[in-house]
């Protein structure tokens, strides 16, 4: 596309809005799947909408976020999110200017993104894949990190999906089962008729174990279940464990079957996190092995191993269970000038 490019900003419901959704139709084929995903805009952070109108065509579009929790080197970031643009430079650059502008005015360091307002939400950005997508991966061209790094944008934190198959020859280590019988450890599944008591367990142990993780900001508890709930219809509680310590939730691990697999049973391994100040080992492992044997029972063909940072312990298991890297994200980062 050529032509001038002019930034138009508002927020939800104001006149114009309706070019915010209709940025998707001039870059995704009709039957992309894209267009079924429905991605949230976060209303607790969100400073504007923008949407980068070129000869009268929206071509582009972003949300600018304000996150107070999340900081760089100690200092104020400015986030984008919900961002997606056709492919010529001149039209991200406009969006990214005005971005670094409202930076700039908030006395932001640098602008992150693509992050919808947290880590809570969509973030990332596709750098590359080699394989098929899988339920709730993120579907957007890969041209995007190359618009960002020729909008003056680096990478700062790189992230993986990995796939591997179904170890049908597992055997578990009987005596570290009775470890972890000594040590009053037992590993269930989710109860799915006390959903939302289960979440709310949850959400305890992801305030401790997460809290350490790159951008994390806090969430509240209705919120955490609020989005977990909404899940629930493709929950199967067989791929949901949860590990009790003393009747204490110390670890969980979430899998769900991969909706978009035609030819292949494939079950995405999607979270996995453990109490920082559990003394017990080997409890994530064991839980990786009950679900690697239910999925051999249920007859999975492979597994995904989704978004894991490449600091993550979740990489050397992965790792460890043969897990091939396939797809490759990003978060981008801009120093801003004042």
């Amino acid at each position: 596309m050529e032509g001038a490019v002019d930034i138009i900003q508002f927020m939800p419901g104001d006149p114009g809005f309706q070019y915010f959704e209709e940025v998707l139709q001039h870059i995704y084929a009709p039957d992309d799947l894209r267009l079924q995903q429905r991605e949230q805009i976060n209303y607790a952070y969100l400073q504007a909408c923008l949407v980068a109108m070129q000869d009268g065509v929206p071509a582009g579009r972003l949300c600018v976020y304000l996150n107070p929790a999340i900081r760089y080197d100690g200092n104020p970031v400015m986030l984008f999110g919900n961002f997606e643009c056709v492919d010529d430079v001149a039209v991200c650059r406009a969006l990214m200017d005005e971005v670094e502008r409202i930076a700039a005015e908030h006395q932001c360091a640098c602008v992150i993104g693509p992050m919808n307002g947290s880590t809570w939400e969509d973030y990332r950005i596709s750098l590359s894949c080699t394989g098929q997508h899988f339920f709730t991966d993120l579907l957007m061209p890969d041209y995007y990190h190359a618009l960002l790094e020729q909008s003056g944008y680096q990478i700062q934190e790189r992230y993986y999906s990995c796939i591997s198959g179904v170890k049908y020859d597992l055997v578990i280590d009987q005596s570290h089962v009775q470890y972890l019988a000594d040590n009053n450890v037992r590993v269930r599944n989710i109860d799915l008729a006390a959903f939302e008591d289960e979440l709310s367990n949850v959400y305890k142990l992801s305030s401790e174990a997460f809290t350490g993780n790159a951008f994390y900001s806090p969430i509240s508890e209705a919120d955490f279940i609020k989005k977990y709930a909404a899940i629930k219809p493709y929950v199967d509680p067989d791929f949901v464990f949860l590990a009790e310590h003393n009747g204490e939730l110390v670890g969980f691990l979430f899998c769900y079957p991969d909706l978009f697999a035609r030819d292949k049973k494939r079950l995405v391994v999607k979270t996995m996190a453990r109490l920082p100040n559990c003394k017990v080992k080997g409890i994530i492992d064991y839980m990786i092995q009950l679900m690697q044997l239910k999925a051999a029972e249920k007859g999975s063909d492979e597994l995904i191993h989704a978004f894991i940072h490449e600091q993550n312990k979740s990489f050397r298991i992965s790792d460890r269970y043969d897990g091939e890297v396939f797809h490759t994200y990003a978060l981008m980062i801009k120093e801003v000038n004042h």
